[in-house]
């Protein structure tokens, strides 16, 4: 414990001490213990009367983190998760033991993704709270993890034992700590769960290299080695399935129950790829932080996995992304209401447009999606906001007449009834 202890504090001066200052008045410190028990202590630089939490996509935190004492409970009201005194005083401190196991959360990623040796994936946003209550000025949170000694901890690309310090901002990171020792290749620095079938190690192995130079062909080389995370994790409960994401410089995905590996399909599993790696090379113009505007990465990057796929393979895609997407539209007046209560039109509906916009594109002129792109993340990087409407100005000089005007149209009023004809 004493050794711990050292390390937190060091590893806060060293926050200090680079001189960073820190918008959050909270400090965030993540611990496991030997018997595999994990645990985080939040301390505010003032007393406080309530913790809240930067996200929450639902109310799994009060069953899932149970605070040290009886003094303390973690509440959900208003779609807010947030920690108190049960009596109401203020606070400065306060530790909760956390449930490591994987569980999927609503348009997030989950907090723990364990792999089947022992290892672990932590998603650290999942752990951002502030003093009272989030705003958009907070944006920078301070960390620590401590490990047992025989771990590893991987953080922001950089190998650490038994301690790390850190500053997390944005929607975060994912952090590793284990005993698995990374791969490294001319693409990607990996960990693979050994128990995921051969079939994903080889296809990893053999077509992620390949993926990685077709997308740099079309639009630059990347200036860093991204990370990637493959994990897997048994249920007790019969819940199977996956779920993968990205973060700056890092690709990750965890499958869950044994039925999610015994169905693991090549071309699915090389289309989720190609989906995460290029959310990587849309670089800064991915960063898109309007909910009703995420049609514009989510699709673009099902249009550019499409064109790393078989031919025939985005074809059936194509299909049944027009029937997904006609059927979520049902009932609603405008594009924004029906993907509110149905974010995976982004993915259907997106597809579909863009798919559209390439044809008119190489109709119109000698430019396709990839290059437009290129143009967007170039404006992007000279001081446009990342969003639908700096996309579509984009758009706009290389469309044909009708073209421009349905894009205007469902960007701005929502209409895409004439993408289901």
């Amino acid at each position: 414990m004493q050794r711990r202890e050292f390390g937190y504090v060091i590893s806060l001066l060293l926050l200090v001490c680079a001189g960073r200052a820190l918008a959050n008045e909270v400090t965030t410190a993540l611990s496991k213990d030997a018997g595999q028990h994990w645990s985080v202590t939040y301390t505010a630089e003032k007393p406080v009367t309530r913790l809240a939490f930067a996200r929450s996509p639902d109310d799994s935190r009060t069953r899932r983190w149970q605070p040290f004492t009886d003094a303390f409970v973690v509440r959900y009201f208003d779609g807010q998760e947030y920690i108190e005194r049960t009596d109401g005083a203020a606070f400065t401190s306060v530790s909760l033991h956390l449930t490591p196991t994987y569980i999927p959360l609503p348009k997030d990623y989950a907090p723990f993704s364990p792999f089947s040796d022992g290892g672990m994936l932590l998603h650290s946003g999942r752990f951002f709270a502030c003093a009272e209550a989030c705003d958009s000025a907070t944006q920078t949170w301070a960390f620590t993890l401590s490990v047992p000694a025989n771990e590893s901890i991987i953080v922001s690309g950089k190998g650490y034992q038994e301690t790390a310090g850190w500053e997390d901002t944005d929607s975060g990171q994912t952090v590793y700590v284990g005993t698995a020792n990374p791969i490294a290749d001319s693409h990607f620095v990996s960990i693979i769960d050994q128990q995921l079938p051969a079939e994903l190690s080889q296809l990893i192995a053999a077509k992620l290299p390949e993926l990685m130079a077709k997308f740099a062909a079309q639009l630059g080389e990347l200036a860093f080695r991204p990370t990637l995370f493959a994990s897997y994790s048994d249920t007790d409960d019969g819940r199977y399935g996956h779920q993968g994401g990205v973060l700056p410089g890092q690709v990750f995905m965890h499958w869950y129950g044994k039925p999610a590996i015994a169905q693991l399909d090549s071309q699915a599993v090389y289309w989720f790829f190609a989906h995460e790696v290029a959310h990587l090379f849309q670089r800064e113009a991915a960063q898109i932080e309007i909910p009703a505007d995420a049609w514009v990465h989510e699709g673009v990057a099902e249009f550019f996995a499409g064109q790393m796929a078989d031919k025939g393979y985005f074809g059936d895609k194509l299909v049944q992304a027009k029937l997904r997407c006609r059927q979520g539209l049902q009932g609603f007046n405008d594009y924004a209401q029906a993907s509110q209560r149905n974010s995976q039109l982004h993915y259907s509906c997106g597809v579909v447009l863009m798919n559209a916009i390439n044809a008119d594109l190489l109709a119109t002129s000698d430019k396709t999606l990839f290059d437009v792109w290129k143009a967007f993340n170039a404006s992007v990087m000279a001081g446009a906001t990342p969003s639908a409407q700096s996309f579509v100005a984009t758009l706009r000089p290389y469309l044909s007449a009708p073209m421009q005007a349905r894009i205007e149209d469902f960007a701005t009023r929502g209409r895409i009834d004439w993408l289901m004809e």
